[in-house]
């Protein structure tokens, strides 16, 4: 009886999630009193030294603010005097010093977004972990953010380094896309017939609902086209919001292509697509660096779908 007391008590953090624990494993209304002052007199129970312990756990290994701890323990069924009590350790001066260090780390690691649109996104970030709007206004108003300049000489080294990485990224997409292309001509060369569909002209994510095995809703813009073409524009659009496999198989499990239909959208994929790179401003190293996730991303997919489709053969 003893170790399963010890036990119980090892697995439960309040008193209210002890009392929930003892429920799920069937004591009734009796054996639950008697337990809960049998642990209570042994001073096995105590929200007061759980939650000062919970609230300095948070403060030493934790990005939280103060709403956010004091949400956690009132759901564990802390009462809001002995939160209150705990959360006194927690004072402004320590809550300012975690903005602070939380927001410096966000703007060196910005490379692109405006210093307008940034202080938005780290104050978002701050409030949704618990400290409040007024403390999150006051640090940043104090912090130092990247001018214009400094944020695009950060996007240039970062864009220099990914072509010095990438150099022969180009070279290596083009003889893929020649050798896929070729592949693909020794599928289709006689054959007689070629399947077109009505395609949709605007293939936007939010025109796909990924129920029914998936299908697209807007026929705005439809015309006739190769089947593979809806596809390629969705990926196109959205290569860095989506999972390219899981898409392309929840599309395919209802509107699967043949091995030439593969091949060409492999194909299409493979090339890479035009890019203006002047002028030498910002924009254009946003849009070389999307350039470049987009071959990694799309040459990934590709070698993805290859081999699964070697495996199945």
């Amino acid at each position: 009886m003893e170790q399963n007391e010890n036990k119980n008590v090892e697995t439960a953090e309040t008193e209210t999630s002890l009392t929930n624990f003892l429920k799920r494993k069937g004591f009734d209304d009796t054996q639950l009193e008697f337990a809960m002052e049998k642990l209570n007199r042994r001073g096995y129970l105590s929200d007061k030294s759980y939650a000062s312990s919970y609230v300095n756990n948070k403060i030493a290994f934790s990005t939280w603010g103060k709403d956010k701890i004091r949400r956690e323990l009132r759901q564990k069924g802390v009462s809001e005097d002995i939160c209150d009590k705990a959360l006194e350790s927690f004072n402004s001066n320590m809550e300012e010093d975690k903005i602070k260090k939380r927001a410096e780390k966000r703007i060196l690691a910005n490379h692109s977004k405006s210093n307008l649109m940034l202080k938005k996104i780290i104050k978002t970030d701050l409030v949704s972990e618990g400290f409040s709007s007024a403390l999150v206004d006051k640090v940043l108003d104090t912090i130092s953010f990247l001018n214009e300049r400094e944020i695009e000489e950060k996007t240039y080294n970062k864009l220099l380094s990914n072509y010095i990485r990438n150099s022969s990224i180009l070279n290596r997409q083009l003889r893929v896309a020649a050798d896929l292309l070729e592949e693909w001509y020794e599928t289709v060369k006689n054959k007689e017939r070629e399947r077109l569909v009505y395609c949709h002209g605007k293939c936007e994510l939010a025109h796909f609902l990924p129920i029914d095995d998936g299908y697209f809703i807007s026929l705005e813009q439809a015309h006739l086209g190769r089947v593979s073409d809806d596809i390629e524009n969705l990926f196109r659009k959205n290569f860095s919001s989506i999972d390219l496999v899981t898409t392309y198989n929840l599309y395919q499990r209802k509107y699967p292509y043949t091995l030439d239909e593969k091949l060409f959208l492999f194909v299409k994929l493979a090339i890479p697509p035009k890019i203006d790179i002047y002028p030498c401003n910002l924009e254009t190293n946003k849009r070389l660096l999307d350039f470049y996730e987009q071959l990694i991303d799309f040459n990934k997919f590709i070698l993805e779908e290859q081999e699964k489709e070697k495996k199945s053969k």
